[in-house]
């Protein structure tokens, strides 16, 4: 029986970017778990959701 070994964590973070280095920002937001989507609370006390653009500005200013 031929099985591969398990990749290790740098091979899997190695993929991992490899793939999501093609995703666009709306395809990055949409991807995230749904309890760490970026979210404001409006004035009336309901969350809004951050669009795709804000939240790749908000990472960009992070970086910097």
């Amino acid at each position: 029986m031929n099985t591969k070994p398990d990749p290790s964590a740098a091979e899997l973070t190695s993929l991992c970017a490899e793939i999501q280095s093609a995703w666009s920002a709306d395809e990055r937001l949409r991807r995230l778990r749904s309890d760490e989507r970026p979210t404001v609370q409006a004035a009336d006390g309901r969350l809004v959701s951050v669009s795709a653009a804000d939240y790749q500005a908000h990472l960009l200013r992070q970086t910097q």
